[in-house]
């Protein structure tokens, strides 16, 4: 803690975020409602992505923020009180403020336990625990406030304004800072929370700019028609309207984007309704637009885990499809697929042969150099296998060193010759200076699939193939 305290790119990145903290106090006062409430608060979404991102390590950038802009709102709003009454009210709202977002910061690292977003229940705890901690500023504020005699206890009437300014603020800005702050950390060299990372792993990555940018221009255009049909009385269009149409291009980009641009576009979205609020004269209409944009951020941060699902899934399919060792299909999944196949042929008729073969005097590989050498020759078989053969032929590790292909679309002579050529590449492949003194080679078995027959009963004739080669001794391709 003490080293990072003491670094000098700390206090860059303190100073940095700070006039961050009163820009964005700048831009929340611009559309404010009275003077306690807001259409948003962006210094809340601000605070609440600092602690996140920071911890105890953002005070200096929230305190110097909120006590800078305390001196300032005293100015614009006639404050008639002394340096020091200001100052006290200053530091009474910092530790309001800051204990608020502080405490649900530090409960969403607890509960969230890394997943930032990839899950259902890490939504739900963020937009829980955001409006909770909102709620908290609002009453600590207000409360701070009061007493420092900076304003009336009728001032409590403005509870609600504040509350929903402050969680309309963070449920859609606060992610999007939390990339930028994340990002200006790593830019000092120091320690990040890696949030941006985190992000970036939901959904797809790497898609081209000018695709987000279509899309997002696109949805604003969207925002700015429905604005404008709003403003026209006649026209009586809805604020709830603002949320299908947001809603659906925010899906397609929550779907085709990932996780970093679309919270960005959430961010850019929520910030375009704000300013069509108070633009079109829809202030009378602000706390409908209030809630169409949590339910916007909402419903963003919600489609940020269906890519997350997706990218699971694969890897789990692909996990059960797929040996990790030689990229042939397991035992069960080739089992499945070939089944597959020989069932189309009452759709379908095509020729169909199995081969099956198994790698001569394994054992002595294992027993001689090791299991890590059987891997090696392993993985080198099934890559030569894979360069070998054909996009629809079904290649299989049966077991061990025992493997299968299921060969579509050519009778037995023609299987005969891909397993001569796969038996060619093996004997001949090159294995690198530590499996060097090995020649290794394989038996092959070859068979035509009769129309009627079963695969259990194909792989047992391939099998009596196979071991007609091995007897005949062994690198040399049977046909039954």
């Amino acid at each position: 803690m003490f080293d990072r305290v003491r670094s000098q790119r700390y206090w860059v990145l303190q100073a940095g975020l700070a006039l961050c903290w009163i820009g964005t106090w700048q831009l929340g006062r611009i559309l404010e409602l009275s003077a306690f409430s807001s259409l948003w608060f962006p210094p809340a979404a601000m605070t609440f992505a600092l602690f996140l991102a920071e911890g105890r390590f953002a005070l200096p950038a929230v305190t110097t923020g909120v006590l800078v802009t305390n001196f300032e709102w005293a100015s614009l709003h006639g404050d008639q009180r002394g340096l020091l009454a200001v100052l006290v009210t200053g530091l009474a709202f910092c530790v309001a403020h800051c204990l608020a977002y502080w405490l649900g910061a530090g409960l969403f690292d607890r509960l969230d336990k890394g997943e930032r977003f990839g899950t259902p229940l890490s939504v739900v705890g963020f937009l829980t625990i955001s409006s909770g901690s909102a709620l908290l500023a609002a009453v600590a504020g207000i409360g701070s406030m009061v007493l420092s005699g900076a304003a009336e206890g009728g001032f409590t009437a403005d509870l609600i304004p504040w509350w929903i300014g402050d969680l309309v603020a963070v449920v859609t800005l606060a992610p999007a800072f939390l990339v930028l702050i994340d990002r200006a950390t790593n830019a000092l060299g120091l320690p990040s929370s890696g949030w941006s990372a985190s992000l970036k792993r939901l959904g797809p990555s790497g898609t081209p700019a000018g695709g987000f940018v279509v899309k997002l221009a696109v949805t604003l255009t969207v925002v700015l028609c429905v604005g404008e049909l709003a403003a026209v009385g006649e026209f009586g269009v809805p604020a709830a309207l603002l949320v299908y149409v947001v809603i659906v291009p925010l899906m397609w980009i929550a779907h085709t984007e990932g996780g970093l641009r679309t919270v960005i576009a959430v961010a850019v979205l929520a910030t375009a309704v704000v300013a069509l609020t108070r633009s079109l004269g829809l202030t009378e209409q602000a706390f409908n637009y209030q809630a169409a944009m949590i339910t916007i951020a909402g419903a963003g941060l919600f489609n940020l885990t269906v890519p997350r699902l997706y990218v699971d899934n694969r890897k789990l399919l692909n996990l059960v499809t797929f040996d990790q060792l030689t990229g042939a299909r397991t035992r069960q999944a080739f089992l499945a697929a070939a089944e597959e196949a020989l069932a189309d042929r009452h759709r379908n008729p095509r020729a169909i042969s199995l081969l099956t073969f198994d790698i001569d005097h394994f054992k002595a590989v294992n027993d001689s150099l090791g299991h890590a050498a059987g891997d090696a020759v392993l993985a080198a078989v099934g890559e030569i296998c894979r360069r070998e053969l054909r996009g629809i032929d079904l290649f299989g590790r049966l077991g061990g060193e025992e493997f299968a292909v299921l060969v579509r679309d050519a009778d037995r002579d023609a299987t005969a010759v891909v397993a001569e050529r796969l038996r060619e590449s093996l004997a001949t492949a090159k294995w690198g200076p530590r499996l060097e003194p090995l020649k290794v080679t394989a038996s092959f078995g070859v068979v035509a699939v009769e129309p009627e027959e079963k695969l259990r009963g194909a792989l047992e004739r391939a099998d009596r193939a196979l071991y007609m080669a091995k007897r005949a001794g062994r690198d040399r391709v049977c046909m039954l």
